[in-house]
């Protein structure tokens, strides 16, 4: 009788070492080393760990270790850091899921053999050089949820194909540059939502240009632009770089109360 009631114990002992051994290894998924294995579902929280290679802090994609020429992204995953995929030249595809916001200064800098890359609705902001060096790269896919593109972000991009309308080059309704420095007049669509850094930086024979209402933002992208002397700047753009004129010295602003404007902006 005492020997099965020993044998009783032993095997509820068993059952709750088990169960204990089952919660902290479902525990990983958001915190901790699943050792090559893609986390499960977040459950609200931010991922913390390395996934795939993949360094995650509080949610932002840090570092990638790892040698894959095909890679997914977690969901959960909130912004893909500086430099995170940088000189990763091996790698041909990433998915990028629907939770990502931000895409960081150099994030996929140097990686040479991407081709294609969706970015997807919910991203704001695609961070200086973040694609510079890309040089296989023919098409990506930027949604209008972005509202602002950085400086030199598709530079080295010799493949990606563009929209060509008015000397201007886009990718979908996103202004990212001049279709040659030497323009002297420039048509900007109706649609447009960003005005990428350096757009038209250099193009010294523009004088005259019209932003459309529907533009958000303006990065800094007339620099140099020295014929410019008049813009007009719609009241539906929300920000503008503070190097956005730099070197326009011929530019013709309002003054009042010791400021400058254009139009409705200082």
């Amino acid at each position: 009788m005492k020997k099965n009631k020993f044998l009783v114990l032993c095997l509820v002992l068993l059952v709750v070492a088990l169960s204990i051994s089952i919660l902290v290894a479902c525990d990983k998924g958001t915190d901790g080393n699943t050792n090559g294995k893609t986390p499960p579902n977040s459950g609200g929280k931010l991922l913390n760990g390395t996934f795939d290679g993949m360094v995650i802090k509080n949610g932002i994609l840090t570092k990638y270790n790892g040698s894959a020429t095909e890679l997914v992204i977690p969901s959960g995953v909130t912004g893909i850091g500086a430099d995170a995929f940088s000189g990763c030249s091996g790698l041909t595809s990433i998915t990028i899921p629907d939770s990502v916001t931000s895409i960081g200064v150099g994030a996929f800098g140097g990686c040479s053999s991407l081709t294609s890359i969706t970015i997807p609705n919910g991203v704001t902001g695609i961070g200086y050089e973040a694609f510079s060096g890309c040089s296989s790269l023919t098409s990506i896919i930027i949604p209008d949820s972005v509202t602002g593109i950085g400086s030199y972000a598709f530079s080295g991009c010799n493949k990606l194909q563009y929209e060509e309308y008015g000397n201007a080059k886009y990718l979908g309704n996103h202004l990212i540059k001049a279709a040659t420095n030497d323009i002297t007049t420039v048509d900007i669509k109706q649609g447009t939502k960003t005005i990428a850094g350096r757009a038209f930086v250099g193009c010294s024979g523009i004088t005259s240009i019209t932003i459309p209402a529907g533009v958000t933002s303006i990065g800094s992208a007339f620099e140099n632009c020295s014929g410019l002397t008049n813009i007009t700047i719609p009241d539906s753009v929300t920000s503008i770089s503070g190097w956005a004129f730099d070197g326009c010295n011929k530019l013709q602003y309002e003054e009042y109360g010791n400021a400058k404007y254009l139009g409705n902006h200082l």
